[in-house]
């Protein structure tokens, strides 16, 4: 959990960054759903591309125990 929440307090910092909320699972208190959201594509460029993130993400590796992380575009109804 500490390794999340330092993440979450270096996004919240990104300019771009409008939201980065992390909830646990019902189910399995010990799994994570991280909902973010940017201004824009560059906005989430310049995140994927912090030098934290890498960091953050060699870290996460060893703790996964899915096959994977899932990213899903969303696109807002009018």
């Amino acid at each position: 959990m500490a390794l999340i929440q330092a993440l979450r307090d270096r996004v919240h910092a990104e300019p771009g960054n409008l939201l980065f909320e992390i909830s646990t699972r019902t189910d399995r208190p010990d799994g994570f759903f991280v909902y973010e959201q940017y201004r824009d594509a560059a906005a989430f460029d310049s995140h994927i591309n912090a030098d934290y993130g890498s960091r953050f993400n060699a870290e996460l590796t060893a703790l996964i125990e899915e096959d994977h992380s899932i990213i899903s575009w969303l696109e807002p109804v009018s």
